[in-house]
């Protein structure tokens, strides 16, 4: 004889009950977090990473540490890939406000995927002694990461309107997260300023904090969307 579940009981799903979509997300960007940071941190002793006119530094740096440099750039990748779910989580919850910033932030990691393997490929694809080519793809791993700064910058703050709209959130994180967007667009200039990547210093940490808040408030909202 089947067993009905009482009312607002969810029924098990092969011994165990469902995941909610929302604790997927939300785990998704914490993850998202700690991949990135782990990217940042096994480049400490590459010179030159991600700084204008600095490329033949970090060519040589990177050829030097070569498990660091391909370590980064997975971790790297494996962050930017894992903010998809995470987006689409949001805007799941947050409704179709939400949907241009969900999108742009999905587009803008994706896009960010391709140039941060770049730096794996010229330490384990590009043979020794092609400096040109390999900074050159360097280059472009640099302007890749400008570009990804500038769109998800852009997709926060339509993402922060949408969440001034829930009630179900707190005020400050639409708030918190307008400063680390504007924190966050102004890192375009590291393709040319080194000024621009002096500031990831700062939009780092705030626009990855931002993330790390809104994936714990995504494991605790309910799954219905807000009207």
């Amino acid at each position: 004889m089947t067993q009905v579940p009482p009312p607002g009981h969810d029924e098990p799903v092969g011994g165990r009950l469902p995941v909610e979509p929302n604790f997927i997300a939300g785990r998704a960007g914490v993850a998202a977090v700690g991949f990135m940071t782990l990217g940042v941190a096994f480049l400490k002793n590459i010179e030159g990473a991600y700084r204008p006119g600095m490329l033949d530094r970090w060519y040589y740096a990177a050829t030097q540490h070569e498990t660091a440099t391909t370590w980064s750039a997975w971790c790297f990748t494996m962050g930017v890939l894992l903010l998809v779910p995470w987006a689409a989580g949001l805007a799941r919850v947050l409704g179709p406000y939400s949907w241009p910033g969900a999108a742009l932030a999905a587009v803008g990691a994706m896009l960010s995927a391709v140039g941060t393997l770049l730096p794996f490929v010229v330490v384990q694809m590009v043979p020794h002694g092609e400096a040109a080519n390999a900074e050159t793809l360097l280059g472009v791993a640099l302007a890749f990461d400008s570009l990804f700064n500038l769109v998800f910058g852009a997709a926060m703050v339509l993402l922060c309107f949408a969440m001034a709209r829930d009630p179900k959130l707190p005020m400050w994180l639409p708030a918190y997260g307008l400063v680390a967007a504007v924190l966050t667009m102004a890192v375009v200039s590291q393709a040319w300023s080194p000024v621009g990547a002096d500031l990831v210093l700062l939009a780092g940490p705030a626009w990855l904090g931002w993330v790390a808040v809104t994936s714990w408030q995504l494991q605790r909202l309910p799954a219905e969307p807000s009207e």
